[in-house]
C-alpha cells in the first residue's frame, strides 16, 4: 500500500512539471515569435495599411458589422480613415474629423491612454499582456501561429486576445478581441506597404481638405 501510494505521488509530481514546463515552451515560443514581430516593425520607417474591422454582439445577437479602413503609421503619427471619421495624430495632438457632418473634436494626444485600435495592433502587445503560444494553422497555403494575450490588468474591458502572424515575414494578419460584454472584435490586415515617403504634414489636420462646420477643442 505504501508503494502504490509513494508510485501514485511520485506520478503526480512528474505530471505536474510536464504541465509546468510545457507552460514555460509556450511562453518562450510565444516570446520568439513576438519578438521577430517586433522586430519586423522596427525596421519599418513608415508603414501603410489595409483592413477590415468586424463587429460581433453575442450577447445581443446582432449580426455583424463589418467596416473598411486605412491606416498611415510613422513612430507617433498615424492617420486612420474609417467610413465617415478621419483620425490624424501627430503624435501631440488628435483630429477627429466626420465627413458627413463636418464636424471637428481636437484633443491632446496620450499614448498612455490609447486602447487597442488599427492604429496601435503593430505594438500593443509589447506592455500589460501574458503572452502563450496557442498554435499554429495554414490556410491559403500559408502558414500562421496564433499568440493568446491575456492582459495584466484584470480591470481591462476584454478578456484576452489573439493575434495570428504569418510564420514567413512575422506580419500580424489578424487581432481577435473578446470583451467581457460580449462583443467580439475581429480586426485583419489586408495588405500592408512599407517605408512610402511620407512628410510631417501628412500627418497635421488640413482645414482646406476637411473644412468643418463646427469645432470642439477638448484641449
Amino acid at each position: 500500500m505504501r508503494y502504490l501510494k509513494t508510485l501514485t505521488l511520485f506520478t503526480l509530481i512528474i505530471g505536474f512539471s510536464g504541465l509546468a514546463f510545457t507552460q514555460i515552451d509556450l511562453e518562450q515560443k510565444a516570446k520568439e515569435i513576438l519578438n521577430k514581430v517586433t522586430k519586423t516593425y522596427k525596421n519599418q520607417k513608415t508603414l501603410y495599411s489595409e483592413f477590415n474591422i468586424t463587429t460581433e454582439n453575442k450577447a445581443e445577437k446582432v449580426e455583424p458589422v463589418t467596416e473598411f479602413g486605412k491606416i498611415w503609421v510613422k513612430g507617433d503619427n498615424y492617420k486612420l480613415e474609417l467610413n465617415e471619421h478621419i483620425i490624424i495624430c501627430n503624435g501631440k495632438v488628435i483630429w477627429t474629423y466626420l465627413k458627413n457632418s463636418k464636424e471637428l473634436t481636437i484633443e491632446n494626444y496620450d499614448s498612455k491612454n490609447v486602447e487597442i485600435s488599427p492604429a496601435t495592433i503593430f505594438n500593443f502587445y509589447q506592455k500589460g499582456f501574458q503572452s502563450k503560444f496557442d498554435g499554429n494553422y495554414t490556410k491559403d497555403n500559408i502558414k500562421y501561429n496564433k499568440i493568446a494575450l491575456n492582459p495584466n490588468d484584470k480591470k481591462k474591458p476584454y478578456f484576452y486576445i489573439t493575434l495570428h502572424v504569418k510564420e514567413d515575414d512575422s506580419n500580424i494578419k489578424q487581432v481577435d478581441i473578446s470583451y467581457k460584454s460580449g462583443i467580439r472584435q475581429t480586426i485583419n490586415i489586408i495588405s500592408q506597404q512599407s517605408n512610402q515617403e511620407l512628410d510631417s504634414k501628412f500627418f497635421e489636420y488640413d482645414p482646406i481638405v476637411y473644412p468643418a462646420t463646427t469645432t470642439d477643442d477638448l484641449r
